[in-house]
């Protein structure tokens, strides 16, 4: 069974060795196969920082930022949940959601339901500019409430999130709690009718931690996650040399 050709249809070669093709042609096709990574004779590129001469696995800057989210997750937990037994939404609190839409309400019982989820999100720079902002971790946590009575069908209701950023001296925990305080108004179809502001378990403060740090192993491993400051080199030599000093101070 004779052979065609799929660059001129006619038989007996095939498109590489195929008469009609030109030169510059046949280029086109070299650099439309050729795989991704680095060539010989090149530097390779590194994925998360865009810097020359390494590769993701042995980034320091993905390892610096890795180490950043990491440091900040014990006092993420406990001033999240501190936020809530503050306000009163801590375990044995009752709240009251209505649903206008669908005519309905439930009473909700807050009990050790936690969850968390962690991202990078942008805090203002120190300059105070428009344009001066930067990407800081952040855990977000959500209190969860158990139906007691109500006609509502939401048996297990997603209550106020608390946005938990680490600032840009790497030392205060800064804390977004917009629909925390919105809940506590009452502006978003809930009442709180009964307060308390008991302690959540150290089982659950140790079961978000162990979460936190899940969580930022997945978003660091996700290779669609860059550093904010990608193939910015001076911007990035100058952390790194800022870190070195520090660390040289602590000698």
């Amino acid at each position: 069974m004779a052979r065609y050709c799929s660059y001129c249809g006619k038989p007996g070669h095939n498109r590489r060795t195929c008469p009609h093709r030109s030169e510059e042609q046949k280029q086109v096709d070299k650099t439309w196969h050729m795989k991704p990574g680095p060539r010989s004779g090149q530097k390779s590129i590194c994925s998360y920082c865009g810097e020359e001469g390494h590769n993701r696995r042995t980034c320091w800057h993905l390892k610096h930022r890795i180490s950043r989210a990491e440091g900040f997750v014990e006092n993420a937990v406990s001033f999240a949940l501190s936020q809530y037994s503050n306000n009163g939404l801590g375990p044995g609190a009752l709240y009251e959601v209505t649903d206008r839409w669908y005519d309905s309400k439930a009473t909700y019982l807050v009990t050790d339901g936690v969850s968390l989820t962690y991202n990078e999100t942008w805090l203002p720079g120190e300059s105070g500019f428009d344009d001066d902002f930067q990407r800081v971790p952040t855990l977000s946590f959500t209190v969860m409430g158990n139906k007691v009575f109500g006609d509502r069908t939401v048996s297990r209701d997603i209550g106020p999130t608390v946005d938990i950023k680490l600032d840009l001296e790497n030392k205060v925990v800064v804390s977004h709690t917009d629909r925390l305080r919105s809940f506590m108004l009452a502006s978003e179809g809930s009442t709180i009718v009964g307060k308390a502001h008991s302690k959540f378990s150290e089982e659950l403060e140790q079961r978000l931690r162990d979460w936190a740090y899940r969580e930022i192993r997945e978003f660091f491993g996700n290779k669609q996650n860059s550093h904010p400051l990608f193939g910015e080199y001076d911007h990035l030599n100058a952390i790194r040399a800022e870190a070195d000093a520090a660390q040289e101070r602590m000698k």
